[in-house]
């Protein structure tokens, strides 16, 4: 499905992702993790003004608190945040130890999203939607993320993928999520949705270095939404997910 009144450009993206990074920026400089990123958590007026809310799941960290090489992938935070689709591949094997890295998965989730009119990971489960980040991603392995037989889940999950059988995919069976990216050139905001998604917290892009790309270094005005009156477009595309919810369940039955 497809909302016209909804189309975003190359521009809106861009325009969007730049607000929504610089606000992640403040909040981590301010040593807040929001712990759930997603397009219902983003709303954006007819003017495409941008503000992050709902901080019910928000964590307030010491400014000593980051995750380091040598830091134990056990802590104290629960893995049971952030809203399935858009939760990290560390959260769904189980870390309890990890800080603002989280909070950049799901702003890359939100911008592919833009990008392509769905969110680029779906399940009903964590297994679901651990398998279709791999499928989509490729397989986690020690090159990838270094830690991934240190997590509590890595066994039990890679054990369930395996009954899947969707562990070994083939690469005609990947869903090609950066292919609209690719196709228009826009090589500077793929590297910085591709260094969001990295399966290694320590590598993740954070917002400070996603705002040096030249996606986001350009000087540019708030750029208006075609939207319907009383409809904005975080509503459009939570109504869009809810319908895409269903259908999956449906299909489980």
């Amino acid at each position: 499905e497809k909302s016209s009144s909804t189309d975003l450009t190359f521009g809106h993206i861009k325009n969007i992702g730049k607000q929504l990074l610089m606000g992640m920026d403040f909040l981590h400089s301010n040593n807040i993790i929001h712990r759930d990123i997603k397009p219902s958590n983003i709303l954006i007026n007819g003017q495409g003004g941008l503000k992050i809310t709902d901080f019910g799941l928000a964590r307030i960290v010491s400014s000593q608190h980051q995750i380091s090489e040598t830091s134990s992938v056990h802590g104290s935070l629960t893995n049971r945040v952030i809203t399935l689709w858009y939760r990290p591949i560390e959260l769904l094997i189980g870390s309890t130890n990890y800080s603002y890295e989280v909070d950049m998965w799901g702003c890359g989730c939100l911008l592919l999203q833009l990008v392509n009119k769905k969110s680029p990971f779906q399940g009903q489960s964590d297994i679901q939607t651990l398998c279709d980040i791999i499928q989509k991603l490729g397989m986690p392995d020690l090159s990838n993320l270094p830690k991934l037989f240190e997590y509590p889940w890595t066994f039990l999950m890679l054990s369930k993928l395996g009954e899947l059988n969707t562990n070994k995919s083939s690469g005609n069976d990947k869903d090609m999520i950066f292919d609209r990216l690719i196709n228009s050139k826009e090589e500077s905001l793929l590297e910085v949705i591709k260094g969001l998604l990295l399966y290694n917290p320590l590598e993740r892009f954070d917002a400070k270095k996603c705002l040096t790309y030249s996606c986001f270094k350009e000087e540019s005005q708030l750029q208006e939404l075609n939207i319907t009156e009383d409809q904005e477009y975080h509503e459009y595309e939570v109504k869009k997910e809810r319908r895409e919810q269903r259908k999956a369940v449906n299909k489980l039955r």
